[in-house]
């Protein structure tokens, strides 16, 4: 009877021990959940804030291959399709699947309409514009212009929230 009311030191440590580690251990997977979810919180405000950024930029691109194409004597459709021939990641989803509507016998306004948020919906009216007069290039100055002034507005509003 004496031997279950006395308990040993070294026992009562080792509970304090073990007492102290599972709640340090608590505590610091608490601390790395925090940290996960406020860095994917961080990321995600970070890549709606850039979204039209980065539109933009491949808006900006397309129209530097279709410049490019129509500047060699190439179609504003073959252009796209040898472009998107590559396999490159960087035009996005929508420029390979605008080269699909192409490759299929798509006029190029008709294929730039079955392509939602490839570009902006201005820059898609100035291109169909572009093919109904016959030149395309007559109608790129005005589409990058567009373009310019985005950017420059995307970029004031990250500036404010950064300060923010």
């Amino acid at each position: 009877m004496i031997a279950t009311i006395f308990t040993p030191p070294f026992l009562a440590q080792a509970d304090f021990v073990s007492d102290a580690t599972a709640s340090l251990l608590l505590m610091v997977s608490v601390s790395v959940i925090e940290l996960i979810l406020s860095c994917g919180v961080i990321y995600l405000f970070y890549f709606l804030l850039t979204l039209p950024m980065r539109r933009n930029e491949r808006a900006r691109l397309f129209l530097d291959l279709l410049e490019l194409g129509l500047k060699d004597g190439r179609s504003p459709s073959q252009s796209v399709m040898d472009a998107s021939s590559s396999h490159d990641s960087a035009p996005g989803v929508r420029f390979h699947l605008l080269a699909a509507h192409l490759e299929t016998g798509m006029t190029f306004s008709d294929a730039l309409g079955k392509v939602p948020r490839l570009l902006p919906p201005q820059v898609v009216a100035m291109m169909k514009a572009g093919e109904r007069i016959g030149d395309l290039t007559k109608v790129l100055p005005a589409c990058r212009k567009l373009l310019t002034d985005g950017v420059s507005q995307v970029r004031g509003a990250l500036n404010y929230v950064l300060i923010l």
